[in-house]
């Protein structure tokens, strides 16, 4: 797995030196602690994400069965499979945005609007059409039809709605340089899913798992929109 990770990232750096002329150079000591600072919002959201995903599953482990671990399992990764074709989208549209915000505030307002009518519409196509083939899905997945699987995946699914849009605002947000924004909304997630998981777990199982779980990241979107208008009108006045 490493490895094509390693030939992409030598690869784009020779691109870079060839295609665009960059010298590349050591970086002083304050150079690198500066980007590392700068960089550290990030870093923490990426940490925190896998904080909760992980606690989630260990916290399902400890009140029910290897069994329901599994099933969960299999359901989130062909989730997280599906609405990862937007990580991509994300990582591509980051530096336009960021001139755009650079070179015209409204464009940027408008171009993030544009972006999230297109990824609504495409979400909404990706959770209609794994929905109608939820079963082959999951056949194609683990040989078998398992009705568990197919029912936690058809509740999960809903998650595809969220996908784009905690990485498209979290880019916009750290854009704006809101940093201190961003970061409330990413404790606010954490708290909200440590409060619901355990107790939905305890009396509703693997279900109350998929349905808190899904219930924390509609609000971390939400909270998203709120920080992120709030900025725009901040930066707009």
């Amino acid at each position: 797995t490493s490895v094509g990770f390693l030939v992409a990232g030598v690869w784009s750096l020779y691109l870079v030196k060839k295609e665009f002329g960059v010298r590349f150079e050591l970086q002083t000591v304050d150079t690198i602690k500066h980007y590392l600072m700068d960089g550290w919002h990030v870093f923490v959201s990426r940490f925190y994400v896998s904080l909760y995903t992980t606690t989630n599953v260990i916290l399902l482990g400890l009140f029910t069965n290897n069994t329901a671990v599994g099933y969960y399992s299999i359901a989130e990764k062909i989730v997280v499979a599906i609405g990862g074709l937007f990580d991509p989208a994300n990582q591509t549209i980051y530096p336009y945005l960021a001139r755009k915000h650079k070179e015209n505030f409204n464009q940027f307002v408008q171009l993030l609007k544009k972006i999230s009518f297109i990824f609504l519409i495409i979400s909404f196509s990706f959770l209609i059409v794994s929905e109608l083939f939820k079963n082959e899905i999951v056949y194609l997945i683990t040989g078998e039809y398992n009705l568990e699987v197919v029912s936690l995946l058809s509740i999960f699914l809903i998650r595809i709605l969220t996908f784009p849009f905690g990485g498209l605002f979290s880019n916009a947000l750290i854009i704006m340089q809101r940093k201190s924004e961003f970061m409330k909304v990413m404790n606010y997630t954490v708290i909200l899913d440590l409060i619901l998981v355990s107790p939905s777990i305890y009396f509703y199982g693997v279900e109350g798992l998929v349905y808190s779980f899904i219930f924390v990241l509609i609000i971390h979107v939400l909270l998203l929109i709120t920080y992120l208008q709030k900025s725009i009108k901040k930066e707009k006045n």
